[in-house]
């Protein structure tokens, strides 16, 4: 990348890859993006932010990035800012607000709406979560999660989303719950075999994978590997040799 960062997102638009905001180890809070082309191994500038901030959700949804929420540029509290960037214009447009303040929210796309799920308004962790409609530019308050949790991975898969991990504000989580939107409900799930907090969490195959995190002691290497048939989590190795 051009410039280092650190807590940010990003997101897959058009082909490209998009890192947005983050911070860059000086107390300094980004309003700068850039966006990779796989094809000529080059990155690109981005227009800038109309805020600073770093740990902000991406999300890609209806050919356009956006950007919401993260923390303000003094660090201490979340941000209810909605911004949608338009790669053919190549301009910002704000959005409608969310609802409550939040950073460090997991953020994804399914069925065409926008979820933000989680995060902290300022040090209180949330268990609200909020859907995007950008047919009419309205987020909507939908079931809350079971546990307060920021910093969570969360992965679509089977028309639901999973969310992983994350802190409640004193430890570090091993526990993860599934949302029906067709229920409009939460459920627990089997929990990992070791807490993470911030982990990459993605799915592969019939899988869903969470890799590495913080656990509340140490940084993690680890993988890990839930199976919706038997919800349980097992070492990756095992989970996929006894699929084949």
């Amino acid at each position: 990348m051009r410039t280092p960062r650190a807590r940010f997102q990003m997101a897959v638009l058009m082909g490209q890859l998009y890192v947005m905001g983050g911070s860059n180890g000086h107390s300094d809070e980004l309003s700068c993006g850039e966006t990779y082309d796989p094809h000529t191994d080059t990155w690109a500038q981005v227009p800038e932010l109309r805020t600073n901030r770093c740990n902000a959700g991406v999300c890609s949804l209806n050919n356009k990035l956006f950007v919401v929420g993260g923390s303000d540029p003094c660090g201490q509290k979340g941000l209810k800012n909605c911004d949608a960037f338009d790669p053919v214009t190549k301009t910002w447009n704000n959005c409608a607000p969310l609802n409550i303040r939040r950073h460090q929210a997991a953020v994804c796309e399914l069925d065409d709406f926008m979820y933000v799920i989680g995060g902290a308004e300022s040090w209180n962790c949330l268990n609200t979560v909020e859907r995007y409609n950008p047919e009419n530019n309205t987020w909507t308050l939908i079931s809350p999660m079971n546990v307060a949790r920021r910093g969570a991975g969360v992965a679509v898969y089977a028309g639901k989303l999973f969310v992983v991990g994350g802190f409640d504000g004193s430890h570090a989580l091993r526990c993860v719950e599934v949302y029906d939107p067709a229920r409009n409900e939460w459920r627990m799930l089997g929990s990992m075999t070791v807490a993470r907090s911030n982990a990459g969490v993605a799915v592969l195959g019939d899988f869903i994978c969470a890799m590495g995190g913080f656990d509340g002691n140490n940084f993690l290497n680890t993988l890990e590997v839930y199976d919706p048939e038997t919800d349980e989590w097992s070492d990756c190795a095992d989970a996929l040799s006894s699929s084949a």
